[in-house]
């Protein structure tokens, strides 16, 4: 055909390149890798159009290195169509390309690891999404990298939500602890703390302790009327609401719900909140 060639029967095409030698079959890859870029990259849209072919093509050739950022472009196409799942296959699969080609980028491998952790959140892969936040968070400083302590607090505060979400709440309070640390040392009374205060609420309403989780909230709704920052100040109002609810102090409760759908609208998202007591 004009693309490439057409067999009337998969089974000749793996007959004939299993006939190949490695050798030869990663020189050919590498060829027709290069071909694809070749002819559409200077088309209106270059190789986007490709580029899980060239991922696929150049992690079976002789310059593998080639494919790793094939592989993120895949997983960034595969989200912008909500196929999670695939995008989250080619993100560890860029992993493996790393792991294998020994590619020591720790930044990039932070970046890839809290996507990927990000969308086994999302596919409720809680094993893996817990998996790749932890490998994040284990990756040593060089001299030329290290986590800025924001970024650290921000996946410690996603890993606990991770847990808490799958109720496993032991593990969530350490990893709310060391975010705690981080936030008070260097970046107090800002929006994250309100955010981090408003899982630090979650944990406790997870575990029916109904009023360390108001006081805490509290203290969260505090900060987030500091800054001025509406939606931190819907969440506290959000776990108000809650924790008044479990406490039976229902027109409490009712009155914090009403603040809280003035500033934000009556839609109250609790998927979070409720999930781990399915």
């Amino acid at each position: 055909t004009e693309t490439g060639y057409r067999f009337q029967h998969s089974l000749i095409r793996h007959a004939l390149y299993d006939a190949l030698s490695r050798r030869r079959r990663a020189w050919l890859h590498t060829r027709t890798a290069e071909a694809i870029e070749a002819t559409y990259a200077h088309r209106p849209d270059g190789v986007t159009p490709h580029v899980e072919a060239l991922a696929f093509h150049y992690d079976l050739s002789d310059r593998r290195d080639r494919a790793l950022p094939y592989f993120l472009q895949a997983a960034d196409k595969a989200i912008g169509l909500f196929a999670l799942e695939i995008a989250h296959n080619y993100l560890e699969r860029a992993l493996i390309l790393m792991n294998e080609l020994g590619v020591d980028d720790p930044a990039q491998r932070w970046s890839i690891l809290e996507q990927a952790a990000t969308l086994g959140k999302v596919l409720a892969d809680t094993n893996r999404a817990v998996a790749h936040y932890e490998q994040a968070l284990a990756l040593p400083p060089t001299e030329a990298w290290q986590p800025e302590p924001i970024d650290r607090m921000r996946l410690h505060r996603a890993l606990a939500r991770t847990l808490i979400t799958a109720g496993r709440l032991a593990e969530a309070e350490q990893h709310l602890q060391e975010a705690m640390e981080i936030v008070v040392d260097t970046i107090p009374a800002s929006q994250d703390y309100a955010n981090l205060l408003y899982d630090v609420s979650l944990w406790h309403w997870h575990k029916d302790e109904y009023q360390p989780a108001f006081d805490v909230a509290q203290r969260s709704l505090l900060v987030a009327e500091q800054l001025d920052d509406v939606t931190a100040r819907a969440q506290a109002y959000e776990m108000l609401a809650l924790a008044c609810h479990s406490l039976g102090e229902w027109q409490q409760g009712l009155s914090f719900e009403q603040q809280r759908s003035t500033l934000v609208g009556p839609n109250l998202d609790v998927t979070e909140a409720f999930d781990a007591h399915l």
